[in-house]
């Protein structure tokens, strides 16, 4: 069985993670976009669109059908096969699975520490097409999407931790979330009372106070009143932790 790694970066791994790296781009681009259609399939006036949208329709069918025949002889496996519907292509769940299929299936069903394990990174983090503009925009969209149920999972799962008591886990998903999004005060809060609540309360300061100075210097704008008032407890010494206040999905 092979795997696909969409979350994070974008590369083929075998059973024994062993990265497959002679695959080029394109053939990587096509299993993304096959991966992000999931069993419904992409059509090939899809995938023409998106990774050739620069040639005449011949030329580009003739480039799709010699990618699939390569990476067939490449893997010694046809792990791109006919939809069922007419003209479609779809990845061979027999033959391959993916972190994106896996991370979708646990936010259907609110399996936030599965879909968090999952959520490894940004969709295709570091991969780049040349000459690929339709190809980037089209990763750029769904990178989107993806990444609010990304950060939906850690911050659920974040606060079943901080309400458990399992600190390390609790800071370890706010310290992710602030770094998918530094300029967000609520997850910045949420880091803020973890490091605080874990015993690290210089680094609790030192976190929101650099985290105020960068909105300030970015947005022009202050923290919210939440996190200040934390800072202003931790700093003077009054602060004492109360989960069922202080969790910033409880409030």
């Amino acid at each position: 069985m092979l795997h696909l790694r969409t979350l994070g970066g974008l590369w083929l791994e075998a059973d024994d993670r062993t990265v497959l790296s002679d695959l080029g781009g394109r053939s990587l681009g096509v299993l993304a976009v096959a991966a992000v259609a999931g069993p419904g399939g992409v059509t090939r006036e899809q995938l023409l669109g998106i990774l050739w949208p620069e040639v005449d329709e011949e030329r580009g069918r003739h480039n799709l059908s010699q990618l699939l025949y390569n990476l067939k002889r490449q893997l010694a496996t046809e792990v791109i096969v006919a939809g069922a519907k007419s003209g479609t292509l779809r990845i061979s769940s027999a033959l391959m699975s993916s972190d994106l299929e896996a991370f979708r299936a646990a936010v259907s069903t609110r399996d936030w520490a599965t879909a968090t394990r999952c959520y490894a990174g940004p969709f295709l983090a570091g991969f780049y097409l040349e000459d690929a503009p339709e190809f980037e925009r089209w990763v750029e969209e769904t990178r989107s999407g993806l990444r609010h149920d990304g950060e939906r999972a850690i911050e659920a799962r974040a606060e079943a931790a901080q309400r458990q008591g399992e600190a390390a886990e609790a800071r370890d998903c706010w310290r992710r979330l602030t770094e998918l999004d530094p300029l967000n005060s609520r997850f910045a809060y949420g880091y803020v009372l973890a490091l605080a609540m874990s015993g690290d309360r210089g680094g609790a300061v030192r976190h929101g106070t650099a985290h105020a100075a960068r909105l300030q210097e970015e947005l022009g704008s202050a923290p919210s009143s939440r996190l200040s008032d934390l800072l202003q407890r931790l700093q003077k010494g009054t602060f004492v932790s109360s989960p069922r206040e202080d969790v910033p999905g409880l409030n």
